[in-house]
């Protein structure tokens, strides 16, 4: 997943800073900026909560995380948050439901231009615990489908603002396996699909709840645009009960 891949990133380069990044004083951030992001953060949850899922848009109106990042990463974090948003009202305007997962991803490619291969395309099937992400050449995720959010009790300004690694924590071998996999695709080296099978215990770090799940399939392609890899498109199989994983 990718809040892991589930989550956040795959990357596990630059954890140091990143929680140091958590740990520090605040940074100044202007008014405007605050507002837009928190504005952002409620559309998205009132958006969950029109699909039947329930997600706090933050857990502090001050939001100490959002302020935590310095003003390019402000700046980024709302620029996701608003193409994300674009991509859903598309959706709407179209008449169609955000919690269809295979409508919302094919609006996401068209949105940013990317294509995948037909193989990749008939993995776009509503599957329960089936989840599809987007990550940048820097192991970022930037596109989750809504039932993302399904398996996360992490606040929207959590997702958006804080990294992968400080939110979830899962066997580091298996991680470094996964990047090893993604680097290879993100480097144009593998022409096909990546599919790892390897199931893994996903659980969150620092929530309340400290939900836990496990990744059962993990398909890997390249997201292509104008015939150069752009990215990478992560599709996952979860479950929260091993019990419930059969073959």
């Amino acid at each position: 997943m990718s809040k892991s891949s589930f989550g956040g990133s795959f990357c596990l380069n630059g954890i140091n800073t990143i929680l140091f990044r958590e740990r520090r004083g605040m940074s100044v951030a202007t008014q405007g900026h605050l507002q837009k992001f928190r504005l952002l953060c409620e559309e998205l949850s009132s958006m969950l909560e029109q699909e039947g899922w329930s997600v706090r848009p933050y857990a502090q109106e001050t939001l100490p995380y959002f302020q935590q990042l310095n003003p390019d990463e402000q700046a980024h974090s709302t620029d996701l948050m608003n193409q994300y948003l674009e991509v859903c009202r598309s959706v709407h305007r179209q008449g169609r439901r955000i919690k269809d997962m295979p409508f919302l991803v094919k609006t996401a490619l068209d949105y940013y231009g990317y294509k995948i291969s037909p193989e990749g395309l008939d993995q776009l099937v509503n599957v329960e615990g089936r989840i599809v992400e987007f990550y940048s050449h820097k192991h970022t995720q930037f596109f989750r489908s809504f039932n993302f959010f399904e398996f996360c009790s992490y606040t929207i300004e959590d997702v958006f603002c804080r990294s992968w690694p400080h939110l979830y924590s899962r066997a580091e071998e298996v991680t470094l396996r996964i990047l090893e996999q993604a680097n290879y695709i993100l480097s144009g080296r593998l022409n096909q699909p990546v599919i790892i099978t390897e199931v893994h215990k996903i659980q969150e770090r620092v929530s309340l709840e400290r939900l836990q799940m496990y990744m059962t399939r993990l398909y890997l392609e390249p997201l292509i645009k104008d015939g150069k890899v752009e990215g990478l498109i992560a599709i996952e199989d979860c479950v929260w009960n091993i019990n419930d994983f059969t073959i």
